[in-house]
């Protein structure tokens, strides 16, 4: 998608040795996901750096946004993270890096290491740096995030839930990250999408130099 703009920062971390040994990590910005964050994972992923408590150690650091918060996960060590613990998170909502060790707390999951990294529910993490974020959202990213679709999917009449009086702009794209549609401002809370075909779509929310996309499914 040419609307996930790439770069190429990355973080270096250090952390719960007795599952990752004292030993640095290299996580570099692979994407970015639908609320503008970026993802971070160990490079290269290939099954070949060990970790004496997990065997091999595949680590990303992501935006779970079902929860609200930044998470550090472990991978069962094959690299598609789709069997994966979360070792961290920090609840705290920066955009579009994950917080430092300077905001918000990042927490030990004890659910899954069993307070075995020493950080009694805190995180034990040692280092933490790179391209990381020591600012919280501002208010207009806030309110991106709380809007909603609807109906979604849609058969054409998308309404923009949330909005309570501000003045939003959007743009429509498809897959390949082609602007179909703008409209500045939006007008009734609401646009038109009667005339596009079947098929996924992704909406760009603006809102005083803020964005934020939202994938939106055409019936």
């Amino acid at each position: 998608m040419m609307i996930a703009m790439h770069t190429y920062g990355q973080i270096t971390i250090n952390a719960c040795h007795p599952f990752f040994d004292n030993q640095d990590f290299v996580l570099m910005n692979t994407e970015t996901d639908l609320s503008g964050r970026h993802v971070f994972e160990t490079n290269p992923i290939d099954g070949d750096q060990p970790c004496s408590g997990i065997g091999v150690c595949e680590l990303k650091i992501q935006w779970n946004d079902g929860e609200s918060r930044w998470e550090l996960i472990a991978d069962d060590g094959d690299g598609d993270f789709n069997t994966s613990f979360v070792m961290y998170y920090n609840e705290e909502a920066s955009s579009p890096n994950p917080p430092s060790l300077l905001l918000g707390t990042w927490v030990e999951n004890t659910t899954v290491t069993i307070n075995t990294c020493g950080g009694d529910g805190e995180a034990s993490i040692n280092t933490l740096v790179g391209e990381l974020q020591d600012t919280t959202l501002s208010l207009d990213v806030i309110l991106l995030q709380a809007l909603e679709l609807y109906p979604n999917p849609s058969y054409g009449l998308v309404s923009v839930r949330g909005l309570n009086n501000y003045n939003v702009d959007i743009r429509v794209f498809d897959i390949n990250g082609q602007v179909l549609r703008e409209q500045e401002p939006l007008l009734n809370d609401q646009f038109d999408i009667s005339e596009l075909s079947q098929g996924v779509y992704f909406v760009q929310l603006l809102l005083n130099g803020q964005s934020l996309f939202k994938k939106l499914i055409k019936n």
